[in-house]
């Protein structure tokens, strides 16, 4: 009988799975700044609330481009983790 109650705490263990984590809210300025340096630090690019708000004012701008491109929305296949070459690609991903 014990074997059997171990057993069943072993299969419970094993098939419960905890909740994933929420992403981080990337405009949260505090959040944003942690993550951004991070990332970003092997460029030498520190935040400041102005760097923040320029690179979404960016983002934005492409999402719009994007959309005016291929006809649906940039969020649909992307979502920024702050590593600017992520920008770069999709500013050269652009037709002309």
């Amino acid at each position: 009988m014990q074997h059997d109650a171990e057993e069943t705490v072993h299969d419970i263990i094993h098939r419960v799975k905890t909740p994933a984590a929420p992403e981080p809210d990337l405009r949260d300025a505090e959040v944003f700044k942690g993550v951004f340096e991070e990332k970003n630090r092997h460029l030498g690019l520190y935040y400041t609330k102005d760097t923040m708000d320029g690179f979404y004012d960016i983002l934005d701008d492409l999402a719009h481009l994007y959309q005016k491109q291929e006809g649906k929305p940039l969020s649909a296949r992307f979502e920024w983790s702050t590593k600017v070459q992520e920008l770069e690609t999709l500013i050269k991903g652009l037709k002309n």
